[in-house]
């Protein structure tokens, strides 16, 4: 089984992952987007180019993301330790870490508590929903982030991915929950004025992404094996035309996320490039805000 490596953060890029994963050329495709226009779906495109929906399985597919972080060690502890879930983030070694140590923050995961100075807050609470109370919606963000959607996430494609809402370009979401819990507001903003934002590229076996990153988790229970795998390749080829189409007719992508598998980790071996905010602008062609 042959790799490919499947990009499909800009509309030339996805225009080429398609390309190599059918077998098909990109001015073909391109034609048939043309064509189509927004009337393009993967069943009529597996049958414009007599493709059977077994050849997607014959090559294994690595998928590329993109990550924002802030830190200020260089990118030190990602070269060391890779990209890690957020359960990992504050029990490491990290600068993550070292910054709540230095506020007298520490975690226990295991008997589900965090301290901060003598007072400890229980975080065993079963996760239900969110309050409309201000200091119980943060410690519901918390046990939340911190047991149900700690798993690492990216975007394949995002227009301008600094623009993402929650400010994850200037410190990490989590610590906007955790100021609220603690009620010390400068955590937020200390960790802005002393860290640097990077953008991640990386690259990951299609099966260290969730299943539900590509199909719906009520659906999941009803699918054999084979077929999650067909699906999951389906949804990649329907997000790639739409990035084709936006690409070609309004020069833009789509919003395409994506989440690891929470024991999963993206070793420094499988970026493929750590841009700072501004190379990543520039590479990516867009104007600073």
């Amino acid at each position: 089984m042959s790799k490919i490596c499947y990009d499909i953060t800009t509309y030339e890029a996805s225009l080429d992952s398609l390309s190599r994963l059918t077998n098909r050329s990109g001015n073909d495709i391109k034609n048939y987007i043309i064509l189509n226009g927004q009337n393009y779906s993967v069943s009529n495109f597996l049958e414009e180019f007599t493709i059977d929906k077994d050849q997607l399985l014959e090559k294994d597919i690595w998928l590329t993301s993109l990550h924002v972080t802030t830190n200020n060690d260089n990118c030190a502890s990602l070269k060391k330790h890779g990209l890690l879930n957020l359960q990992e983030a504050v029990l490491l070694n990290t600068p993550l870490n070292y910054y709540l140590k230095e506020h007298n923050i520490t975690f226990d995961l295991e008997r589900k508590i965090v301290q901060h100075n003598n007072k400890i807050y229980d975080i065993s609470k079963e996760f239900s929903g969110f309050s409309y109370d201000k200091k119980e919606r943060a410690l519901d963000f918390i046990v939340f982030k911190l047991f149900e959607d700690y798993q690492l996430n990216g975007f394949f494609s995002y227009d301008n991915v600094l623009t993402y809402g929650g400010y994850v370009n200037r410190r990490p979401e989590f610590l906007y929950n955790l100021a609220e819990l603690l009620n010390l507001p400068n955590l937020e903003y200390d960790w802005v004025k002393n860290n640097r934002c990077y953008v991640i590229k990386f690259i990951a076996p299609i099966n260290d992404y969730t299943d539900w990153n590509f199909i719906n988790k009520s659906e999941l229970k009803y699918l054999d094996q084979n077929q999650i795998e067909l699906k999951k390749r389906e949804w990649i080829i329907t997000e790639t035309l739409s990035n084709i189409y936006n690409g070609f007719f309004h020069r833009t992508v789509k919003k395409s996320y994506s989440y690891i598998h929470p024991n999963k980790i993206i070793p420094y071996s499988n970026f493929i490039e750590v841009y700072t905010d501004n190379e990543y602008l520039k590479t990516y062609g867009y104007e600073k805000d």
